[in-house]
């Protein structure tokens, strides 16, 4: 006897069976519309525990390496964020009055075309 089990895996299909040699078992079957045939793995107790630790290593080591390139991203948008505009954004108001006051005083006392 067999009972499909349910999950959100979109590619493979889960089903557990048993066998008269192993007792229960996992068998792991692709449902790739694309493929001609539908490949599988059969898998009893400890086969299915060793699978789920090196699933569980791949895991850490792709979360890992994402959250490295995320970090990288994230490095790289801190030094965008340091451009002219953002230290311009970030000065005060009054610093601008000076440079207003100073244009307009080199405007007023000196010639504007050769003479």
């Amino acid at each position: 006897m067999s009972t499909e089990i349910e999950s959100e895996l979109k590619e493979h299909m889960l089903v557990e069976f048993g066998k008269k040699d192993k007792g229960v078992c996992l068998q792991v079957t692709t449902i790739a519309p694309d493929e001609p045939q539908n490949g599988y793995i059969q898998l009893d107790l400890v086969e299915a525990a060793e699978l789920s630790y090196q699933l569980a290593q791949y895991c850490e080591r792709e979360a890992k390496r994402r959250q490295a390139l995320l970090k990288e991203q994230i490095a790289g948008l801190k030094e965008l964020e340091k451009t002219v505009f953002a230290e311009i954004r970030d000065l005060d108001i009054g610093q601008f009055e000076v440079t207003k006051l100073m244009v307009s005083m080199v405007n007023s006392l000196t010639p504007k075309v050769k003479s």
